[in-house]
C-alpha cells in the first residue's frame, strides 16, 4: 500500500509552501450526493451492526475478524486500497490509503469496528445485533459507537472523489480493540509509525451536542480501570457458627469503595489533577434531563457540571462480583471483586493517577483483609488545539454544510489512540467529531444512530419518509397520537408543494422556509421518539402524549388541538431561534421577510382546515361530535384560522424574548425555555379538560406569552 505523508501537521505542510489541501466544492451538489447515497450508508451500517464484534475475553474472536473484513470491503468499495492489519495476540485492525499529490498534506481517518458487550439482550427494547430502522434512527449495538464512523468516512470519500482525484493523501485506520483493551495499542501506533504517519488525524469517534447541531470535540479525558479483589477466607464458612468475629469480603470491599468519595461526593484521593472548565457550560437541568436521573437524586461533587464531567477526575464502580441474590446462603462470603473506573482530567499523569487510586484502596482496606489489585493499561487525556489550520478549515466546512454555528465542546469520554498519535507524531493536528448525538445511548441498551439528520435530509421529502415510518405503527395500534401526526404529514406535504410550485403567493426566501420547516418538525419528532423509547418528553408534549395514552376516548379533534397547541406554543419559538441569528432579530428588514414567510405557512394551514376537518370527522366515532358541534363547524373553521393569527403574534414575541436571553448565555436561555414549557404545559392540560374546546380557546386564546415578552 502506498504510504505518503511526513507528519508535523497541516500547518507545517503549509509552511513548506503547499497550497491548502482542498478545492472549491459546490455545497449543494455535495449535499445532494450525500442525500442520494444515504440508502447505501444505512445498508453498510446495518450490515456492520449485525456482526457482534465484541473483543473482550470469552466472546468469539471470529466475529471481530468478520467485522474487520466487512470494514475492509466497505472501504475498498469507496476507492480505498484497504486490507487487514494483523495484531499479534489481538484482534485485527483495518488500514487503507488513497495516494494524493506528493506535496500535499496527508489526512488520517480513524474509527473502530469493535463494540461493547450487549449484556442481557432480552432487556433491550430492540435486539442488539438485529439492526432496526424506525423513526429515522437505526437501532443496534455499535450503531453510533463507532461503526457509524466507518460508514461516514466511506460516504465522504465517495462524495468527494466524484469530482476527481483527492487533493491530498488519505489514510484510514479502523481499530479492532478500542473498547476492550489498550494492550496492543502501542504496537498498532508506534509499531506501524511509517504506515500511519500523517499531518492531520480526523477521529470519527465523537458526537454532536444535539441532533443536527455540528460539533467539534475540544478535549477527552483519560481513562483506566482497576480490578480489586478482597479475600478473607480460603472457603466460605457457616455464618451461624463463625458469624460475629469474622468479617466478610463484601463488607470489607464495600467500605473500601465507599471511602473513594466524601459526603459531598468529592474524590478523597489526594493529588488528582483538575481545573475549571473554560469552554461551553452545561446547565444542571439539561444534564439531569439527558441523564434521566431520578429527580430526588443529589448530584455528586462541586464545581460546574462541565467541571465535573470534562476537567475533573471521576470514579465509578463499573462492576461488583459476589454471590447473587438468587444464590444466597447462610455463609460468610470469602471473596469479592469490583471493577473501579477512573476518568482523568486532560493533562493528568495517568500512570501516577492510577498508582494513587491503587495506593488509596490498599491503605483503607479494613481488618487486615487481603487485597489484590490488577490494573489496565491507562489511556491519557487530550486537549485539541483549536488554532490549527485543519481545525479552522473543519469549523468553516461544518458551518457551511449545516448553515449554523458550530458547537465546540469537550467530552468526558476517552479515545486512547488520540494521545498516543500526538506523542508518536509530534505536531499532528487532531479533529474529533462523529455522527452520534445526545440520544445515541453510547454503551447502553438501544444504541442508535440517526439515519437522516436535518442537515443531511435537506428536503421535506426526507422528513415525510421519517414521519411515515413513525405513523405506520401508530395506525396499526390505534394510537391516538396518529391524529396529529396524520394532519402534520399532510400539511407538511402542502408546504413542500408550495415551495416547489407556488399557488398561494410563494415564499420570500424558500431556502430559509424549508430550513425552518425542518427545524420545527425536528422538535416534535424528537419528543415523539423519546416518548416511544422511555415514556418521557419535554414540556407540553409530556402532557399531550400522556393524555393520548390515558384518555383514548377523547375525540380526535381534541387530540389534534393538543398536538397543535404544544407544537406551536413550545416548539415554534425555539425553531425560529434555531434559524434566525440575534443580529437578524435586530434587523427589521430581515424580520419582515421572515414574518412574511411565517404568514405564508399560516395561509397554507388555513387553506387545509376544511379538508382536514372533513378527514378528521370521518375518523371519529359516533357521539364524538354533538349536534352543537356540527352546527358550529363553519364557525370552528373560521375560529381555527383566527387562532393561528393570534398565536403567530405571541410566537414572535416569545422568540424575540428567547433571542434576548440567548445573548446572556446558555443559563438564561435555558431558564426561559423552561418557563415557556411550563406555560405551554398548562395550556395543553387545560385543553384536555372536558367541555367545548373551541369555546374555551375563543375565551382564553390559543397562544401563551412569556413574562415581559
Amino acid at each position: 500500500m502506498a504510504t505518503t505523508g511526513r507528519g508535523g501537521g497541516w500547518s507545517a505542510s503549509l509552511r513548506r509552501g503547499n497550497a491548502v489541501a482542498c478545492r472549491a466544492m459546490d455545497t449543494d451538489q455535495l449535499r445532494s450526493r450525500i442525500h442520494e447515497d444515504m440508502p447505501r450508508v444505512v445498508d453498510e451500517l446495518s450490515r456492520l451492526v449485525a456482526i457482534p464484534s465484541i473483543g473482550y475475553d470469552g466472546y468469539d474472536p471470529a466475529n471481530v475478524r468478520a467485522s474487520a473484513e466487512l470494514t475492509r470491503d466497505i472501504l475498498r468499495h469507496a476507492g480505498v486500497g484497504a486490507d487487514l492489519l494483523e495484531i499479534e495476540g489481538g484482534h485485527p485492525a483495518v488500514f487503507g490509503s488513497v495516494p494524493g499529490p506528493a506535496d500535499r498534506p496527508t489526512v488520517l481517518l480513524y474509527a473502530h469496528h469493535d463494540v461493547q458487550p450487549a449484556a442481557d439482550p432480552d432487556a433491550w427494547t430492540m435486539p442488539p445485533f438485529t439492526p432496526t430502522v424506525t423513526g429515522g434512527r437505526l437501532y443496534g449495538r455499535g450503531a453510533a459507537d463507532d461503526k457509524s464512523g466507518i460508514v461516514i468516512h466511506a460516504a465522504a470519500l465517495r462524495a468527494v472523489r466524484a469530482d476527481g482525484p483527492l487533493p491530498c493523501s488519505v489514510k484510514v485506520i479502523v481499530e479492532g480493540e478500542e473498547e476492550c483493551s489498550t494492550q496492543h495499542l502501542p504496537e498498532l501506533v508506534r509499531g506501524h509509525g511509517d504506515l500511519l504517519r500523517s499531518d492531520v488525524a480526523v477521529i470519527a469517534d465523537g458526537g454532536n451536542y444535539r441532533t443536527g447541531v455540528p460539533t467539534i470535540g475540544t478535549s477527552i479525558r483519560g481513562a483506566t480501570h482497576l480490578t480489586v479483589r478482597v479475600d478473607v477466607l480460603p472457603i466460605a464458612q457457616h455464618s451461624g457458627v463463625f458469624g460475629g468475629p469474622l468479617p466478610d469480603a463484601i463488607m470489607a470491599l464495600s467500605r473500601m469503595l465507599a471511602s473513594l468519595h466524601d459526603d459531598e461526593g468529592e474524590l478523597t484521593i489526594d493529588g488528582l489533577h483538575g481545573f475549571p472548565w473554560p469552554g461551553t457550560q452545561v446547565p444542571e437541568d439539561e444534564f439531569r434531563d439527558e441523564s434521566r436521573v431520578f429527580p430526588e437524586i443529589e448530584l455528586l461533587g462541586t464545581g460546574t457540571i462541565a467541571d465535573r464531567t470534562l476537567s475533573k477526575a471521576a470514579i465509578n464502580i463499573l462492576a461488583f462480583e459476589a454471590p447473587r441474590v438468587d444464590e444466597v446462603a447462610n455463609q460468610i462470603v470469602p471473596s469479592a471483586r469490583a471493577v473501579v473506573g477512573l476518568r482523568m482530567a486532560p493533562g493528568e499523569d495517568y500512570a501516577a493517577a492510577t498508582d494513587r487510586l491503587a495506593a488509596h484502596l490498599r491503605a483503607v482496606a479494613p481488618w487486615g483483609v487481603r487485597v489484590q489489585i490488577d490494573t489496565e493499561e491507562p489511556g491519557a487525556g487530550y486537549i485539541v488545539d483549536p488554532t490549527t489550520p485543519a481545525y479552522r478549515s473543519a469549523r468553516a466546512a461544518l458551518t457551511a454544510a449545516f448553515d449554523r454555528k458550530v458547537v465546540e465542546m469537550g467530552s468526558g469520554g476517552s479515545i486512547p489512540l488520540v494521545p498516543m498519535l500526538a506523542e508518536t507524531f509530534p505536531g499532528i493536528e487532531v479533529l474529533i467529531w462523529g455522527a452520534g448525538d445526545h440520544r445515541s445511548n453510547f454503551h447502553f441498551r438501544a444504541s442508535k444512530m440517526r439515519t437522516a439528520e436535518p442537515g443531511m435530509e435537506t428536503s421535506i421529502d426526507g422528513l415525510l419518509v421519517r414521519m411515515e415510518a413513525l405513523l405506520e405503527p401508530m395506525i396499526a395500534s390505534n394510537d391516538e397520537r396518529r391524529h396529529f401526526l396524520s394532519v402534520y404529514m399532510r400539511t407538511t406535504a402542502a408546504v413542500r408543494d408550495e415551495l416547489a410550485r407556488p399557488s398561494l403567493g410563494g415564499f420570500v426566501d424558500p431556502a430559509w422556509a424549508e430550513r425552518w420547516d425542518l427545524a420545527f418538525a425536528e422538535l416534535y419528532l424528537e419528543a415523539l421518539e423519546r416518548w416511544n423509547e422511555d415514556g418521557t418528553a419535554p414540556g407540553p408534549w409530556q402532557v399531550a402524549f400522556a393524555l393520548a395514552a390515558s384518555e383514548p376516548r377523547i375525540p380526535p379533534l381534541r387530540h389534534l388541538l393538543l398536538g397543535m397547541n404544544a407544537h406551536v406554543n413550545f416548539d415554534l419559538p425555539q425553531a425560529l431561534l434555531a434559524v434566525i441569528t440575534d443580529a437578524e432579530f435586530d434587523d427589521p428588514e430581515v424580520i419582515g421577510y421572515r414574518a412574511a414567510d411565517h404568514a405564508r405557512i399560516d395561509a397554507i394551514l388555513a387553506s387545509r382546515v376544511p379538508e382536514e376537518d372533513r378527514l378528521l370527522e370521518a375518523s371519529e366515532q359516533p357521539g364524538d361530535r354533538t349536534l352543537i358541534d356540527r352546527l358550529m363547524t363553519p364557525f370552528n373553521r373560521r375560529a381555527t384560522a383566527r387562532f393561528l393569527k393570534e398565536s403567530r403574534a405571541k410566537v414572535w414575541r416569545n422568540a424575540r424574548a428567547l433571542s434576548l436571553a440567548r445573548r446572556d448565555g446558555p443559563g438564561p436561555l435555558r431558564a426561559r425555555v423552561v418557563e415557556l414549557g411550563e406555560l405551554s404545559s398548562g395550556r395543553v392540560a387545560d385543553l384536555g379538560r372536558p367541555g367545548n374546546v373551541i369555546r374555551r380557546l375563543a375565551r382564553d386564546g390559543f397562544g401563551v406569552l412569556l413574562a415581559g415578552a
